[in-house]
C-alpha cells in the first residue's frame, strides 16, 4: 500500500491536494465451458475364434469392443461403446488430454494392457496429437466464437475419438483369466487452456 506524508500542521488552516493514480485495462471475458460424453468402455479379450465350418478353434483376435446389451463382441473398433466425445462451447480454444493407465492392485496387475485413441474419420474440425515423451495424447478444439460476425451465434467444436486396449499378460489370456466386468484400467481426460508441453 502506498503512503504519502503530507506534513500538515493541524493548528493552521492549510490544505493540500493529493492525487492518486487509478489504473485499468480492457479485455474480453473468456468463458470456458466443455462437455464430455463417453460410452460404456466394455471390452473382451478373445484368445481364439471358433470356426463353425471347420469345427475347431483358430488363433485369437485380441481385444474387441463388447456389446453388453446383446452379449457379443463386435467386429469394429469404432462404436458408441468405445467412443469419447468432447465439445467446446468456450469463446477460446482448449486442449483435451487423453491418458490410459492399466489397473494395478495387490490382487491383479493389468499394467501390461495399454491403450490408444483414434480420431473419428468424420471429425474434421479437430486435431489429435499423438503421445510424445511426457506429453499425453490430446485433442485440439478451436473456439465456438467462430461465426465471424458478433451478431451471429458460433458453432461448438466437437472432437470424437475411439479407445481400444492392447496387450495383456500371458497369465490373463485364459478363458477365466480376467473375471467378467473387472476394471482393467482408467481413462483420464483433462482440459487445458494452454497447449500441453513436456
Amino acid at each position: 500500500m502506498e503512503r504519502q506524508e503530507l506534513g500538515l500542521d493541524p493548528t493552521e488552516e492549510s490544505y493540500t491536494d493529493v492525487t492518486i493514480d487509478v489504473q485499468g485495462f480492457t479485455e474480453d471475458m473468456t468463458v470456458y465451458s466443455v462437455d464430455m460424453e463417453w460410452g460404456a468402455m466394455t471390452f473382451q479379450y478373445e484368445n481364439t475364434i471358433w470356426d463353425a465350418t471347420a469345427h475347431k478353434s483358430i488363433a485369437g483376435a485380441g481385444w474387441k469392443v463388447y456389446d453388453s446389451e446383446n452379449s457379443k463382441a463386435l467386429d469394429t473398433t469404432q462404436d458408441a461403446i468405445n467412443q469419447i466425445k468432447v465439445t467446446n462451447h468456450s469463446n477460446a480454444g482448449v486442449y483435451a488430454t487423453l491418458h490410459y493407465a492399466g489397473t494395478k492392485t495387490d490382487a491383479v496387475d493389468y499394467t501390461d494392457t495399454t491403450g490408444g485413441f483414434t480420431k473419428s474419420a468424420e471429425d474434421t474440425d479437430t486435431q489429435l496429437t499423438e503421445k510424445e515423451g511426457d506429453v499425453p495424447e490430446y485433442l485440439t478444439l478451436s473456439t465456438a466464437d467462430n461465426s465471424g460476425d458478433a451478431s451471429v451465434a458460433g458453432t461448438p467444436t466437437t472432437g470424437t475419438v475411439f479407445f481400444m486396449p492392447s496387450g495383456i499378460k500371458e497369465e490373463y489370456k485364459k478363458a477365466d483369466g480376467i473375471t467378467k466386468w473387472s476394471q482393467i484400467g482408467t481413462i483420464t481426460i483433462g482440459i487445458e487452456t494452454e497447449q500441453p508441453t513436456a
